[in-house]
């Protein structure tokens, strides 16, 4: 929880690449939870590095359970295409 609030608040300070690596810490944690790789491909969007971003949120649709289906995934992994 420490590490999510840190990461939020770092996002909020627009400070990215500390977000990014707060998140990647929390992926180390629990690998196996898309919401993780989606919130960090978030951040990476807005620090306009599309094609990592791109991969977060392929992996965290790879995670997606089959019958969980986001409109803001499939919506920021579009900009991250746009954004390519």
């Amino acid at each position: 929880q420490d590490a999510y609030d840190a990461a939020r608040r770092a996002y909020s300070e627009e400070n990215f690449d500390e977000a990014i690596r707060l998140y990647g810490i929390i992926i180390d944690l629990d690998p196996d939870s898309f919401v993780w790789y989606e919130r960090r491909g978030q951040v990476l969007v807005d620090a306009n590095r599309f094609k990592e971003a791109l991969e977060s949120f392929n992996k965290a649709v790879e995670l997606t359970p089959p019958n969980y289906k986001s409109v803001g995934l499939l919506a920021n992994r579009g900009l991250a295409h746009e954004g390519l």
